[in-house]
């Protein structure tokens, strides 16, 4: 007998359905209880043809609030009024008289209309995608963080911040949707803007037009600007960051520094520490981007100073502190130490070019992360879903990390044609999984 405790969507719920599938026969629930914000009830269990129904559920007693989304609604609304508060200066910083000749400054003068060109063919192109594929491309990590968004209990194999950027988009619309739709409008605005500077500062318009053409009619840029990861936000920060850096140096050498507000280094220092957090392989330019600027001179020593202070208290508010109070689970060590090991040598002792001078010793060291029962039920990605991390004994992680690296540099073309093949699935996906002959 076990219990277990599962939060619930902060939404209007009015019925339960549990669908036990493949344990339905071993399964036996015997009670159930909703716990409300103020109390708890036992609800009445009805069961039809294998699924078994919870209702009788009120809606309005349920919690409609909670302290995260609030606190992300505020200041999603403050972002927006700071938005709407630099747009209204525009006429003021641009020295115009009314705001007709603001509009053409920004349309159309100093050919800012081949920018606004590029973006709207940007736009329309990638838009296609996602009315091809609405309300966008979604995995089993997708929808592991919309729960997060829906219960609003916060885990960290996939970054929180991740799930928080995705909380703030679908208060606009609530649905993958939102997500997808300012990817677009992200990746097409800061691609076109490479292009127009790269225009602007010398190089033949014809020149680029076909860099410009590849850029939105790239199969790979088209799928993911409509698909739910945090690789995406990730990968436009790392280019933004790698073109910033370029226009420093590019000003730099013209003899024209970039000037630098309180406002401009504060917003750079949130990018930055977005960047660190919004996938976990970020926290690398926590130390390479300040030794870049540095080492570079690309910011005075004031300015430096003033943005590291910023990306120092950000980066404690975003590790400690937002964790601390909304109590976000973090990844335990020992699921980041075997994850990204145990689907590459799976698939590894999956082929039958696989070299090993003691196989059946090697499955046994498997076999002691890795749950036989879901592997038998589970191929492919969901190679990863092994046993409790916490009850898996250190001696035989550290067996398993020596096996690893032994079998990847004795099949090195092996391991490495599996990677390759990960890159040609987002071109040609293969029918099938990966890792079916391992359980024969």
């Amino acid at each position: 007998t076990t219990s277990k405790t599962i939060p619930l969507p902060q939404l209007g719920l009015k019925e339960i359905k549990i669908n036990p599938k493949d344990i339905s026969a071993s399964l036996k629930i015997d009670s159930i209880g909703l716990k409300y914000s103020n109390k708890e009830k036992s609800l009445l269990v009805q069961r039809t043809s294998g699924d078994v129904y919870y209702s009788k559920i009120n809606p309005k007693n349920l919690q409609k609030t909670h302290p995260l989304l609030i606190v992300v609604q505020i200041l999603l609304s403050l972002i927006i009024a700071l938005g709407f508060y630099e747009i209204s200066n525009l006429k003021k910083r641009f020295r115009k008289k009314n705001w007709l000749s603001t509009i053409k400054f920004i349309i159309y003068e100093k050919e800012h209309w081949v920018f606004w060109l590029m973006f709207i063919c940007a736009l329309g192109v990638f838009s296609f995608w996602l009315l091809g594929q609405w309300p966008g491309a979604a995995t089993q990590d997708s929808f592991y963080q919309l729960y997060q968004t829906k219960s609003l209990v916060l885990e960290d194999p996939h970054p929180y911040l991740h799930s928080l950027y995705m909380l703030a988009l679908m208060q606009f619309y609530n649905s993958f949707a939102s997500i997808a739709i300012f990817q677009i409008i992200a990746i097409s605005f800061l691609g076109s803007y490479i292009f127009y500077f790269v225009s602007k500062n010398g190089l033949k318009f014809y020149l680029i037009l076909p860099f410009f053409f590849a850029f939105i009619f790239s199969v790979p840029i088209g799928l993911f600007n409509i698909t739910i990861w945090k690789d995406i936000p990730f990968s436009l920060l790392v280019i933004f960051w790698s073109f910033y850096l370029f226009y420093l140096g590019f000003q730099k050498k013209k003899r024209n520094p970039v000037q630098f507000s309180l406002k401009k280094i504060f917003l750079l220092s949130f990018l930055f520490i977005l960047m660190v957090f919004i996938r976990h392989n970020g926290l690398m330019y926590l130390f390479i981007l300040p030794l870049i600027i540095l080492a570079s001179r690309l910011m005075e020593t004031k300015v430096l100073i003033k943005f590291m202070l910023f990306s120092a208290v950000l980066f404690l508010i975003f590790n400690s502190l937002v964790p601390y109070v909304f109590k976000i689970q973090p990844w335990s060590k020992k699921e980041t130490r075997l994850l990204w090991k145990i689907n590459p040598l799976v698939e590894m002792m999956s082929d039958k070019y696989y070299f090993s001078p003691q196989k059946s010793q090697d499955r046994e060291i498997v076999e002691k992360i890795v749950d036989p029962e879901n592997l038998k039920k589970n191929l492919g990605w969901e190679l990863a879903l092994y046993t409790n991390p916490i009850n898996i004994k250190n001696e035989d992680i550290k067996a398993f990390d020596r096996l690893f690296y032994e079998r990847v540099i004795q099949n090195l073309p092996l391991y490495l044609s599996y990677r390759t093949q990960i890159l040609l699935d987002m071109l040609f996906p293969r029918i099938g999984t990966w890792g079916n002959s391992y359980l024969n």
